[in-house]
């Protein structure tokens, strides 16, 4: 195992957890399983009466799926940034299907904090999106630390900065 297979710095962020939504989801949950379970029986007993309900139940559980991954989300959710000698990895750890994006340095434009007015209101209130941090690579801008302080994730970024300030264009915390 060479030097670059361990990170110098990982920093966890908890997700706060959003109580009025995990109410809802699981409220949501049990409906969607009660939903399920009749169609599934319905089909399996009389497939042919209905041929076009495989449909239905088929989207019905593909939003299941979904609810189920914002419900994981809000209760376990952890976003967890990595620091390695070549790259940062920032991973979504609590639930299914989220994006592990790893930033090889010479890529890196440069890591800041600021207020998220950019990612769309419904995205941060499920939590899939959005952040205090930024992490600006290749012309794009990644977003994590969502329920971060502002001046929480000034002290990640600046950190974080440090790190790497002799290989990023532009390392100023905005």
């Amino acid at each position: 195992m060479t030097h670059t297979d361990q990170p110098i710095k990982v920093f966890r962020l908890e997700k706060d957890t959003n109580w009025m939504l995990v109410f809802f989801l699981t409220a949501w949950l049990i409906i969607w399983v009660i939903m399920v379970g009749f169609m599934g029986f319905g089909l399996i007993t009389s497939p042919t009466r209905f041929p076009e309900l495989w449909l239905g139940l088929l989207a019905i559980i593909a939003a299941g799926v979904f609810v189920l991954r914002a419900w994981l989300w809000q209760v376990r959710g952890v976003e967890m940034i990595s620091a390695f000698h070549d790259r940062i990895e920032i991973k979504k750890l609590g639930s299914f299907a989220f994006r592990k994006p790893c930033i090889v340095i010479h890529e890196l434009d440069g890591i800041g904090a600021s207020a998220d007015d950019q990612t769309m209101w419904w995205l941060k209130w499920w939590g899939f999106e959005g952040g205090t941090i930024h992490v600006d690579f290749l012309g794009r801008s990644l977003r994590c630390g969502q329920d971060l302080s502002l001046g929480r994730a000034r002290s990640i970024a600046r950190e974080l900065n440090t790190l790497y300030h002799d290989r990023i264009a532009g390392s100023g915390i905005s």
